[in-house]
């Protein structure tokens, strides 16, 4: 964990914000505006270095990429990078609402599966 917060790269600081901002600013419905693919791997990359844990609920019109703090990466979080307590403890992003083509789902805008 302490290598991760060393050598956090900009799309995973990005990705990790939403965690700790009012209000989540893109990849939702809600936001209106599209999560760029390189912000949304960070998120996957994270999830397979056990910094968030990463589901996939899918339905016939679209799915939800939800991730998930861990608590003990929250408290690093917290003090090392964004020095002020986390808004949530989930993020649940639209797939129709991230630039293809690196989303784990196959109704990303822009990935031709419509």
């Amino acid at each position: 964990l302490e290598e991760f917060v060393t050598n956090i790269l900009p799309e995973e600081r990005v990705f990790l914000y939403q965690f700790f901002s009012d209000e989540i600013s893109v990849g939702t419905c809600d936001s209106g505006k599209n999560m760029e693919s390189d912000i949304f791997r960070s998120g996957v990359n994270m999830a397979h270095k056990d910094i968030l844990e990463h589901i996939v609920k899918t339905s016939k019109s679209s799915s939800i990429e939800a991730f998930k703090l861990k608590p003990d990466v929250t408290e690093v979080l917290e003090n090392m990078i964004f020095h002020k307590k986390h808004a949530r403890c989930e993020v649940y992003l639209d797939s129709n609402f991230i630039l293809a083509p690196n989303n784990s789902g196959g109704g990303a805008n822009g990935s031709g599966h419509r």
